[in-house]
């Protein structure tokens, strides 16, 4: 089972891979972790090479598969300490400029999030804002993460 779901994290991480095998691979590891298969951790987990290399191309896909998993996992409810985790996780990243599509889509990700599900705490918030504020620059965004900047909105 493993190795089956590992290949979608390869596939999604390979830029040169086509946009529909990317997307297939996408979509193939959501339905994992939306179906219980496979938990968040685990993934992050399995990741974790592709999240901490010093390789700005893998480390960018790797964070933003995270991200676009988590805007596909919009209605699955997920607990507290997971939220916290991911929130954490991708506040940290906003100081990675190379990455910092990724931490935006999946910080909005995270506070697009509804109740029943799930959302992220005032104190997660008040540290996201922080972290935002610190580190991106508007005006040196392009013009498809400036949509993003939703984030410094919705805080």
């Amino acid at each position: 089972m493993a190795t089956s779901w590992v290949r979608h994290i390869e596939s999604f991480v390979d830029s040169t891979r086509p946009l529909t095998q990317q997307n297939a691979s996408l979509d193939a590891i959501a339905t994992l972790i939306k179906n219980d298969l496979v938990t968040i951790e685990a993934l992050v987990k399995e990741m974790a090479m592709y999240l901490t290399t010093t390789d700005n191309v893998l480390r960018t896909r790797g964070i933003l598969l995270i991200a676009e998993i988590l805007k596909c996992l919009a209605t699955k409810k997920l607990d507290h300490g997971t939220i916290h985790s991911l929130i954490g996780f991708f506040t940290d990243r906003l100081a990675d400029w190379q990455a910092l599509h990724g931490a935006l889509v999946g910080c909005l990700a995270l506070l697009r999030r509804k109740g029943s599900v799930g959302v992220v705490i005032d104190s997660d918030a008040k540290a996201l804002a922080q972290s935002f504020l610190k580190n991106v620059q508007v005006r040196s965004l392009g013009k498809n993460d400036r949509k993003y900047n939703v984030i410094a909105a919705v805080l």
